[in-house]
């Protein structure tokens, strides 16, 4: 359930976000165009990809431990989640083990999902306030 509050955290947080940086960037740009940062040079129309990506790479990373957990207990390994901690800071790596080279997959993974999804999102309600102006 945790998992699914942060995801929707990072899909539905994002896009608002994403307007605030963008209004800074553009702040920034009226007030003195050949001085932006580097940052608001780079983000500049980009603001919904950045805060959809990296807000969904946090979510995927910070969440791949224990779903690992959950999916062991799933599996009939353990009948609890603190069976499944003891167990995984015992034999299983510790918590080095849960975050490694799978939270950072799953993290793009993650990442990528809210992107698109924030992304069609965006397509979606142009193409509405376009046909109701």
């Amino acid at each position: 359930m945790c998992r699914e509050a942060l995801f929707n955290c990072a899909l539905l947080g994002s896009p608002g976000i994403a307007r605030r940086l963008q209004e800074r960037i553009a702040a920034t740009a009226r007030d003195a165009p050949a001085d932006r940062p580097l940052l608001h040079r780079a983000l500049a129309g980009r603001e919904l990809l950045a805060t959809s990506f990296g807000m969904g790479m946090c979510v995927g990373f910070i969440t791949n431990g224990p779903d690992q957990l959950k999916t062991r207990i799933q599996n009939g390994q353990f009948k609890t989640f603190p069976e499944a901690i003891a167990w995984q800071l015992r034999e299983g790596g510790g918590v080095r083990a849960l975050y490694g080279r799978a939270a950072i997959f799953r993290g793009f993974y993650t990442g990528h999902g809210v992107l698109a999804l924030n992304f069609m999102r965006h397509k979606v309600e142009h193409a509405i306030d376009s046909f109701t102006t």
